[in-house]
């Protein structure tokens, strides 16, 4: 599998998430309850080869209001659920944060997921 093929089965995988909007853009404002998965760490098995395996990071981004951490509390376990559904992925952490949404900041959560693409 290669990079490409791989990051569009992580956007297809989020879009299983019902009410969870995947944005394929990296340029777009996002319309949160949204997910957006960014470019991947990649690691090589050697010289001149291709990559062996990749470290992406997705972003779930909700609204700022009363219900910012059961909203994201709600979407974690289903997000983390859909990426381990591909064969070789595998979440590894989810950390808090913001996400620069256009003018405004919307709290999230930034999710490594492993993938071999071998």
């Amino acid at each position: 599998m290669n990079v490409a093929t791989a990051h569009e089965a992580l956007s297809a995988a989020l879009e299983t998430v019902q009410g969870l909007r995947v944005e394929r853009d990296p340029g777009a404002v996002l319309d949160p309850p949204a997910a957006l998965v960014g470019p991947p760490m990649l690691t090589f098995g050697g010289q001149d080869s291709d990559p062996a395996h990749a470290r992406w990071v997705v972003i779930v981004a909700v609204n700022f209001d009363d219900r910012t951490f059961p909203a994201l509390w709600e979407l974690i376990p289903q997000v983390t659920a859909a990426i381990e559904s591909l064969t070789d992925a595998v979440v590894v952490e989810a950390n808090p944060g913001t996400w620069q949404n256009g003018a405004i900041s919307l709290p999230c959560y930034e999710i490594s997921a492993e993938m071999s693409l071998n």
